[in-house]
């Protein structure tokens, strides 16, 4: 009886032990599928990741956006949408789209004195300097509007609304279907990024900054009240999508304006930070990229996590707002 025991135990080891080594021994294989979408702004990929006898992880239609670096089977691959193929430019061309070329810009104010928000708003000014609001389709997947940058040439293809805005200089609203990088100096583009807004996994762009003097800084969604910044914080239970808050950052108060929207494995944010030092408004905005940790691979996930839970964006603007001070 102890000598079958002994024999069964030793079949068990073995049938173990073989089965480790084929786990360890067959090689991994991955399979994808990745496509760019230049006129949509995103690649998008499928990926089937198989490891050892456990089967496969599957990741279905994830969506990048254009420029982005993605890891795919252990390879770092870029979603280079370049400019339209000449196929996609035709098909833009046999709908009935407006078309309009220019710089991308944020929109002027017609008047300084009316309230309007210090968040910029997206538009395109064509040679003939005529503005247009710039919107992206409500089922855009990938925000391609907040992914461009300022200065840069582009062509904007959609439908037009002709409405006038109260607050701000166009001639209507575009609805955006597709956008056309062309041709732009490196010096034209407004992509300075402090050195401090550097990330692994988030990024950052659109970003400017001005200096108000307090006298002439009008009463908007903030203002300056006993020589401090002052803002109506958004209630709690409001479902608009700008929220402004007011907060202390190394003593220093601001008023913080944050606009998200989101999209298939990101969540865009736009950022007003005001604040007031002796007798001047100082005021940065920046466009936040956050990705979805989740789709990246287990590493790459718990990288993407720790930075996002210890990037602290309060104190960059507050360090960069000091730089500006000196």
């Amino acid at each position: 009886m102890k000598k079958e025991f002994k024999i069964l135990i030793y079949s068990l080891a073995a049938l173990l032990f073989i089965f480790i080594a084929l786990f360890f021994l067959i090689p991994n294989k991955c399979e994808n599928d990745f496509k760019a979408y230049p006129e949509k702004g995103y690649c998008e990929f499928s990926l089937k990741n198989c490891e050892g006898l456990f089967g496969c992880k599957e990741y279905n239609n994830v969506q990048v956006p254009c420029d982005s670096v993605s890891t795919l089977c252990g390879k770092k691959i870029l979603c280079d949408c370049g400019n339209l193929s000449i196929n996609e430019a035709v098909n833009l061309e046999n709908k009935d789209l407006f078309i309009v070329s220019g710089d991308f810009v944020c929109l002027p104010v017609k008047n300084q004195d009316e309230p309007h928000n210090d968040l910029c708003v997206f538009g395109v000014k064509n040679n003939d300097g005529d503005y247009y609001r710039l919107q992206a389709p409500s089922d855009d997947k990938n925000n391609v509007v907040n992914k461009i940058r300022m200065g840069q040439k582009i062509e904007i293809s959609g439908e037009l609304i002709n409405e006038e805005s109260e607050i701000y200089t166009t001639l209507g609203t575009i609805k955006v279907e597709g956008v056309k990088h062309l041709y732009t100096e490196e010096g034209n583009i407004e992509s300075n990024l402090p050195d401090s807004f550097k990330a692994s996994y988030i990024s950052f762009q659109n970003y400017g900054s001005n200096v108000f003097n307090v006298e002439e800084y009008p009463k908007l969604e903030s203002w300056v009240e006993n020589s401090e910044i002052e803002c109506d914080e958004t209630p709690l239970e409001s479902s608009l999508p700008l929220r402004i808050s007011k907060r202390q950052v190394n003593g220093q108060k601001y008023c913080i304006g944050a606009s998200s929207e989101g999209a298939v494995g990101s969540v865009y944010t736009q950022y007003a930070y005001t604040t007031v030092i002796e007798d001047n408004v100082y005021l940065v905005q920046f466009v936040a990229r956050y990705p979805n940790c989740s789709n990246y691979p287990d590493k790459e996930r718990g990288e993407c996590e720790a930075e996002r839970e210890n990037f602290n964006l309060d104190n960059l603007v507050d360090f960069e707002v000091r730089q500006m001070k000196n």
